[in-house]
């Protein structure tokens, strides 16, 4: 009855077709590049390329007799790029290629509650590259979706064809890619004040006619929110959700999960938050399910002192066994207003975790384990259950690797392995050897973790120091370890603020320790920064930081140094004008040092309708022995219309 009361109406309609918005732009863009390595020894190489792209694009739009009847919008882009490439080594040959691309949308009924949407577009792409090899790339995408605007419940339904085609024309190995998604989606969603409901249902098959051939597979999934608030004064939130997911081909994989949170707001100052999250996965008949659930609770006291505590446990089945994890952390946050406008901070937290893993025969690999030759018999291996052949021994990391029966012997110690060295040969007391093996988890290796963190820091409005502490211990309850990680980490940071009118400068330093099992370092950085807004829409920034570490365990030092600074000129609007550079250098004493310099400007004038976007960068590197430098200027001019 509406179509045919706007229909009526329409017959003194001068136009059938009007056209109220047109729009277009021309684009034209320019790439020039050239890149040289230098390799100490040998003769330099270079790469060059110049690169030049047109296009222009148009679209218009309209409606069909009436504005509430039936809106057009049409738009159409047509492209060309040509290239030349040359080396060294002589010219690489001519690459050109076109484009064309179309987008065409109908809306049937758009201002009223039930409206139907029709869209479509389609590429083509051809590359012609040098000694006769091309590519052709193309896609369709056409689809429909259909607006339910029910006060009830407000849904959409879409169905969407995609189709693309990827095929190498006189290439040496030719190949195809051929791939058509069809999907069907719903989704619907309802809200109020203290309500929310959501539902989403989705199936896509995808038929894939590559070469070589991709199997083809099809998806479902299905998924479903609810929300809701309820309670006068203090409020309390439910939220649960649903999804299904599987997905069938070449394997099955099949996913179900529930997750369900409840927030309760106690009192004003203590509260609680309830979650459990249920996750089963069954993957070519190989299940996993998992029970994941915590509760936390937290109080604050005036505006000083914040306490939260949270119980944690995750209970996970699967074909090989189980694995058991639960645990629990205490956090206290305390906060005081000081005289002279300076503020205190201490944050105390200490967790306790155990992990009870009943795997049947998991291995676990181990890669580059460092051991300290501090006795020449009785290098034991940090996990037991090492299999037998897997032990590959070398002195030093990157060093020689050594040979069994010569250098050294496998020696079973029950469950644990040791490495005994003859003397005389390569391996000295003092030496570091690395050692990669691969070892047999123990069904019921049972591990605890307590985990510890002080922290405290005082802060003027030009001064902030701050101190840190942290440990993390493993215990074994009971089986074998698999692998214990001990770590200690100690941390005093300080950093002075300036500010000076316009003028932002911060200087930082920092000092750290860290002890583990399998390593021990020291570092220290030092950070500064310097914003400078020298004119209203002139402004400067610089960075510098360096820093080191060095490792006692394993022999090893790091320094690096940075520091750069960019001045930006805001024209008005969305131009702008930045100039920028960037220094790096890294030295490490067991690879090959590292610089790099960059340096560029980058663009972005408007004017009227013309866009300007001009972009040079200028990159320098150094790795050990090779260096290179590369130049690349970018140039993109727009004309909107």
């Amino acid at each position: 009855m509406l179509l045919l009361a706007l229909l009526c109406a329409a017959e003194a309609e001068a136009q059938v077709v009007v056209v109220d918005r047109l729009s277009g732009h021309i684009e034209l863009g320019v790439l020039a590049r050239r890149q040289t390595t230098d390799l100490e020894g040998s003769s330099d190489r270079s790469f060059e390329e110049l690169r030049l792209e047109e296009r222009a694009g148009v679209k218009l739009g309209g409606y069909l007799v009436h504005r509430n009847l039936l809106r057009l919008s049409l738009g159409g882009t047509i492209g060309f790029r040509q290239g030349n490439r040359s080396s060294s080594f002589g010219s690489l040959g001519n690459d050109d290629s076109r484009l064309l691309e179309y987008d065409a949308n109908v809306r049937l009924l758009p201002a009223s509650r039930i409206s139907l949407a029709l869209f479509g577009n389609r590429f083509e792409d051809r590359l012609n590259q040098s000694f006769g090899t091309s590519t052709e790339s193309s896609g369709d995408l056409a689809g429909a979706t259909l607006h339910l605007g029910a006060p009830w419940f407000p849904s959409t339904l879409t169905w969407r064809n995609t189709s693309s085609q990827v095929e190498s024309i006189g290439a040496a190995f030719p190949s195809q890619r051929s791939e058509e998604r069809e999907t069907f989606e719903f989704t619907g969603q309802r809200f109020t004040d203290r309500f929310r409901v959501s539902l989403r249902l989705r199936e896509e098959e995808v038929d894939d006619g590559s070469f070589p051939p991709v199997p083809d597979y099809r998806t479902r999934e299905a998924a479903a929110t609810l929300a809701t608030t309820f309670g006068d004064y203090l409020e309390k939130n439910l939220r649960t959700s649903l999804r299904y997911f599987e997905r069938e081909g070449a394997s099955t994989f099949e996913s179900t999960s529930a997750n369900t949170a409840f927030d309760w707001a106690i009192t004003e100052r203590f509260r609680s938050l309830l979650q459990h999250d249920f996750n089963r996965v069954d993957t070519d008949g190989f299940q996993t399910t998992e029970n994941r659930g915590s509760l936390m609770l937290s109080h604050r006291l005036y505006d000083s002192l914040r306490s939260r505590l949270n119980l944690f446990g995750t209970a996970s089945r699967r074909d090989e066994g189980s694995l058991d994890t639960y645990g629990a952390r205490v956090a206290f946050d305390y906060r005081k207003r000081l005289p002279w406008q300076s503020r205190l901070r201490i944050d105390l937290t200490g967790g306790y975790r155990t992990r009870d893993t009943q795997l049947r025969g998991s291995v676990i690999p181990v890669r580059d384990e460092r051991i300290t030759v501090s006795q020449l018999t009785g290098l034991l291996l940090a996990n037991a259950r090492a299999r037998p052949g897997s032990v590959e021994v070398f002195l030093g990391v990157g060093g020689p690797q050594l040979v069994e029966g010569i250098d050294y012997e496998i020696d079973p110690i029950g469950d644990q392995v040791a490495i005994n060295v003859f003397p005389g040969g390569l391996v000295s007391q003092g030496d570091i050897l690395s050692v990669s093996y691969d070892f047999l988890t123990d069904p019921s290796a049972e591990i605890a973790t307590t985990s510890i963190r002080f922290g405290i820091a005082w802060s003027l409005p030009w001064l902030e120091i701050r101190y840190a502490h942290d440990e993390v211990e493993d215990r074994l309850r009971g089986g074998t370890a698999g692998f214990l990680q001990d770590s200690t980490r100690d941390e005093l940071r300080a950093e002075l603020i300036g500010e000076f009118d316009r003028l932002r400068a911060t200087f930082a330093g920092r000092v750290a320790r860290e002890q583990a099992t399998t390593f021990e370092f020291d570092e220290w950085a030092l950070d500064q920064t310097l914003r400078w807004p020298i004119a209203t829409n002139l402004n400067l920034y610089l960075w510098a930081r360096q820093s080191s570490r060095d490792f006692v365990r394993p022999v090893r030092e790091t320094e690096s140094l940075s520091a750069g600074g960019s001045l930006t000129w805001r024209l008005g609007g969305r131009s702008r004008l930045r100039i920028y550079a960037n220094y790096r250098d890294l030295s490490d004493t067991i690879s090959s040092d590292q610089t790099d310099i960059e340096a560029g400007l980058q663009g972005h004038v408007e004017l009227a309708k013309i866009e300007v976007r001009p972009t040079l960068i200028w990159t320098q590197r150094e790795r050990g022995n090779v260096s290179s430098e590369d130049i690349r200027f970018v140039f993109r001019i727009r004309r909107s219309f």
